[in-house]
């Protein structure tokens, strides 16, 4: 991961960004469920917590979606964050760690790709619109 170019981001938006770094215990976690190393890195680096309280909130600790939703079609999914407008963040552990945006419903509305290319485009989106304000 470009950690130079996610550090940029993250600086533009540090004021509104409330985080809480993560203790090695809580890395452990992520660790032993084999989340990928470049969502280990960005929450060592940066933290987990919320940015401008309803765009992103990254947990401390993931869940698994079936759990969340009951529907068997997200057995494979674990959820890392929500938006907090119903909507949560996952990997879905079958198919390369791909992230995915699962609306309150339970159908997955997008995918992102890898953890690179989500949080960069989580980020452009919010500092875009704050710019536009």
């Amino acid at each position: 991961m470009n950690m130079d170019k996610v550090k940029n981001k993250i600086d533009k938006l540090r004021g509104y960004y409330q985080y809480t770094n993560p203790n090695a215990d809580e890395i452990n976690i992520f660790k032993k469920l084999n989340i990928p190393i470049d969502y280990i890195e960005f929450i060592k680096k940066f933290g987990i917590g919320l940015i401008l309280q309803d765009i992103l909130n990254l947990w401390i600790k993931p869940e698994d979606a079936y759990s969340v939703y009951g529907k068997e079609n997200l057995k494979d999914f674990l959820i890392f964050g929500e938006n907090l407008s119903g909507e949560m963040y996952a990997f879905d552990t079958k198919n390369n760690w791909e992230v995915v945006d699962i609306d309150a419903d339970g159908n997955i509305v997008e995918r992102y790709g890898d953890f690179e290319t989500f949080i960069n485009t989580i980020l452009d989106e919010i500092i875009e619109s704050m710019e536009n304000e």
